[in-house]
Parts: C-alpha cells; sequence; structure tokens
C-alpha cells in the first residue's frame, strides 16, 4: 500500500532524515477557521440531520412526532490525536494543502509499524488506522453514535476529494464505548466549538529514506 503526505518543503529535512511527525488534537481541526480543507467543524462529530427532522418517539405518552433538529454525538477532541494522508497523487492536491513537496510512502504498513513503535512509548494509548468514511447528513448513524473510534474515522463527503488515511490515538479511555457528548441542535446547522489550548505529540520514528519518495510541486 502507497500513501502520500503534502507537506512544505521546510519540513521535508526532518519527516525523511529524522521520521518527525506531528500528531494534532482532533479539537484542534474542528476549530479550525482558516478553510474549509484541512479545517472541519463537524470533526469528530457524528452528525444526524434528515431533512424532514427527527422522528422523536415519546415512552411516556405512545406519541411519535417530528422535530426540525439535528442529533450530533462527539468525542473526547482533547484526547484523540491524528496523523492525515491521502491515497492519492494529484496535482490539485498540492494548491489545496498548500504545499509544494508530497511524500509517497512507499512501504505504507512499514511506516505505520514504525508509529505504533513510538506511540507505545505514550503511556494508555490505543492506535487506530485506516481509511476515512464519507458520509452523508441524512445517513442513519445505527450504532456509530456509541462508538468514538467510528466515529473519528468518518467525515462528511464534502471532504471525499482528500481520500484521507487517518493515524490516531487515544488517550484517557477516549475510544470507550459510549464516551461521547450527546446534543440535539435546533437550527440543524451548528456544532459545539471551544477555545481551548491544543496539544500536540511530536513523534521521531527515525530515518525514513528507505521507504519514502519525493514529489515536488510544478506549476503549469
Amino acid at each position: 500500500m502507497k500513501l502520500y503526505k503534502y507537506i512544505r518543503s521546510k519540513y521535508l529535512d526532518d519527516f525523511i532524515n529524522k521520521g518527525l511527525i506531528l500528531f494534532r488534537s482532533l479539537s484542534y481541526f474542528k476549530n479550525y477557521e482558516e478553510d474549509q480543507i484541512r479545517g472541519d467543524r463537524f470533526e469528530g462529530t457524528k452528525k444526524y440531520a434528515p431533512s424532514d427532522g427527527l422522528i422523536i418517539n415519546n415512552l411516556t405518552t405512545g406519541k411519535t412526532f417530528k422535530l426540525k433538529s439535528s442529533f450530533e454525538s462527539n468525542v473526547k477532541g482533547n484526547d484523540i490525536f491524528i496523523f492525515c494522508m491521502s491515497s492519492k497523487h494529484d496535482q490539485d492536491m498540492y494548491n489545496k494543502f498548500n504545499a509544494d513537496i508530497c511524500i509517497e510512502l512507499t512501504d505504507a504498513n512499514e511506516f505505520i509499524k514504525k508509529v505504533a513503535q513510538a506511540v507505545n512509548i505514550i503511556k494508555h494509548t490505543i492506535l487506530i488506522h485506516g481509511f476515512v468514511n464519507y458520509y452523508n447528513f441524512n445517513d442513519p448513524p445505527i450504532v456509530d453514535w456509541a462508538l468514538p473510534d467510528k466515529i473519528i474515522m468518518s467525515k462528511h463527503e464534502y471532504f471525499k476529494w482528500q481520500s484521507e488515511y487517518r493515524i490516531a490515538f487515544g488517550i484517557n479511555s477516549a475510544f470507550k464505548i459510549e464516551n461521547v457528548d450527546l446534543f440535539l441542535e435546533k437550527d440543524n446547522t451548528s456544532c459545539k466549538l471551544g477555545n481551548e489550548i491544543h496539544t500536540t505529540h511530536h513523534l521521531e520514528l527515525g530515518s525514513l529514506k528507505k521507504i519514502t519518495k519525493i514529489y515536488k510541486f510544478n506549476k503549469i
């Protein structure tokens, strides 16, 4: 399996020679306001917003009615850290990610193995990785609303062009079943944002020269 990481050339030496990679908290991307490329206000959120409203069953009265709201299940974004890549090498991706270098991981499995070894040093962590699943807010969440590991591997279909492969690790039981915050949003659009300070984790994997190939962006 091959994966691709888009970066600025100033980070190239550290990435290739030291294997220095940066994991940011999920909440960082949720609060990233610069654009809708790296930032996603629904990052770490499973949102269900059917166009005709939520069906509410009142178990006390036995009545059923529709509520013009959305249902949101939010993971503990400060306790989950992610490193993002893509399965595509595409000219447009350089522009969208403001990158002039693309690093091809020619042996992605070996790269993930190195990451797992580095993460293992951090106490009480769980590592997961895989391709991101893209969904529509009309899609019922089924049981995913209670599963943080499923929630963080899903994003709105708007981001499907990224073809993202994600490595993530959690601390403080972040992936525990039902370790989520639940909300009903009346306006059907909002998402809880915070002003917290975002923690990062720098991991040093060692030289990646043997499993990487470098592409430079050539403007047409």
